[in-house]
C-alpha cells in the first residue's frame, strides 16, 4: 500500500482555516481559498472490482455526535411518520447530539423512506421535521408486524451515485421522487442479475430495504465488507474514503473527525458494496484507478456553481454542481469544523 501527502487541492480545503469562506454571511459563489494544513491518501485497498482509498487528516470538528442508526437503536432517537411522502419528523431524546446523514434510510412506517439532507439534532430536540425520499414505491400501510406510526431502525444508506444525488433534496438537478424510485428499481434489477435470483421481498416487491436484506444479496455484499472492513482499523487519523468501482470513481466522503468517520464506515462500506455487487461484470478484469487519478477526480469536483441551503436553524449545505460531479458540504453554522464533505460523479 501506497500513502501520498496532498499539498494542495480538493484534501486541503478539508481543513478548519477555510471555514471563513463559508461562513453564514459568505457569497453562494465563493471559491475556497487554499489550506495550509495537509491531508494524504492511502491504499488502494482493492477487493474484486471495489477499490477503497483512505482518507487521513486531523479532526477539525468539535464535539461527540451520535448517528441515526445509533441512536435509533439505543431507542434515544425516534422517527415519526408524518403522512406526507416527503417528510419524516425526527426527535433526539437523549442527551447528546446525532448527526444524520443524506441518504440514510428508515425502515417502516407506511413506506420506506430515506433522509434527503445531511442535518443535525440537538439533545432534548422535540419532533424537528426534514424532507425525505420514499424507497418503497407502493405501499401506503403497515407491514406486517412494524408500526405504521414509527420507523423501528436504520441499517443501511441508498446505494450508486445517482440513487444518492437523487435521493439529496439538496442537489436541484438530482430529479427528485420519480428518479428515486427509477433508480432503485434499476438498482433491484442489476442486484437480481448478479446474484442469479428474485431479490424482490414478497412483502414489499418495490422496498429496497428488503432487497438489501435478501439472503443472497447480503452474502454478496458480505464478500466485499471481509475483505475491506479493516482497512481504517488501528489507523486513528483515518477522517475518510474514496470508492472506485469498475476502474472508475464513485464517491467521497469525509467527516470532521475520526470519531464520527469509524461509527459511519460500516454502513459507507455496505453501500459502496452493494453498489460493486449491483455493478460488478463477470469474467471482466477491472483495472485498479490509480490515487493520481483519483486526487484529480476530487480536485475537479471543486469546480461549478455553488448554492447554499439552510437546514433547519443549524445546518447549511453548499452544493458545487461541475460538469461530471457534485460536491456537498455539510457544515454547524458558527463551528469552525465541517460535518461531511461528499463527492458523487455524475
Amino acid at each position: 500500500m501506497t500513502s501520498t501527502t496532498i499539498a494542495l487541492g480538493f484534501f486541503a480545503l478539508f481543513c478548519a482555516c477555510c471555514c471563513a469562506v463559508y461562513a453564514a454571511d459568505a457569497p453562494a459563489d465563493a471559491k475556497p481559498s487554499a489550506a495550509t494544513g495537509e491531508q494524504r491518501l492511502s491504499g488502494p485497498y482493492t477487493h474484486e472490482n471495489l477499490t477503497i482509498y483512505l482518507v487521513h487528516g486531523a479532526n477539525t470538528l468539535k464535539g461527540n455526535y451520535l448517528t441515526l442508526e445509533g441512536g435509533m437503536a439505543a431507542k434515544t432517537v425516534k422517527v415519526h411518520e408524518t403522512g406526507d411522502v416527503n417528510e419524516l419528523a425526527i426527535e433526539n431524546v437523549g442527551s447528546e447530539p446525532v448527526f444524520v446523514q443524506s441518504g440514510d434510510i428508515v425502515k417502516g412506517g407506511k413506506q420506506d423512506r430515506c433522509v434527503a439532507t445531511d442535518f443535525t439534532l440537538e439533545p432534548k430536540s422535540g419532533k424537528v421535521k426534514i424532507a425525505a425520499f420514499c424507497v418503497e414505491h407502493g405501499r401506503w400501510q403497515q407491514r406486517g408486524g412494524e408500526s405504521a406510526a414509527f420507523f423501528g431502525s436504520s441499517s443501511a444508506t441508498v446505494t450508486g451515485s445517482k440513487l444518492k444525488l437523487a435521493a439529496n433534496s439538496n442537489y436541484k438537478g438530482g430529479g427528485g421522487q420519480n428518479k428515486v424510485w427509477e433508480e432503485v428499481a434499476t438498482a433491484q434489477q442489476r442486484l437480481s442479475s448478479n446474484v442469479a435470483a428474485d431479490v424482490a421481498a414478497p412483502a414489499s416487491p418495490s422496498s429496497l430495504q428488503l432487497t438489501l436484506e435478501n439472503e443472497k444479496v447480503a452474502a454478496a455484499i458480505e464478500k466485499y465488507v471481509k475483505a475491506l472492513n479493516d482497512a481504517p482499523a488501528d489507523k486513528d487519523d483515518v477522517i475518510g474514503y474514496a470508492a472506485v468501482i469498475n476502474g472508475k470513481m464513485s464517491c467521497a466522503d469525509v467527516y470532521g473527525s475520526n470519531a464520527l468517520f469509524k461509527k459511519i464506515w460500516p454502513r459507507s462500506l455496505k453501500s459502496v458494496a452493494t453498489e460493486a455487487a449491483a455493478e460488478a461484470k463477470a469474467g471482466e478484469k477491472v483495472a485498479v484507478m490509480s490515487q493520481a487519478d483519483v486526487e484529480a477526480a476530487l480536485r475537479k469536483a471543486e469546480d461549478g456553481k455553488r448554492e447554499k441551503t439552510d437546514v433547519g436553524d443549524a445546518v447549511q449545505v453548499i452544493v458545487t454542481d461541475s460538469d461530471d460531479s457534485v460536491l456537498s458540504e455539510s457544515r454547524t453554522k458558527g463551528e469552525a469544523g465541517y460535518l461531511r464533505r461528499n463527492v458523487l460523479k455524475k
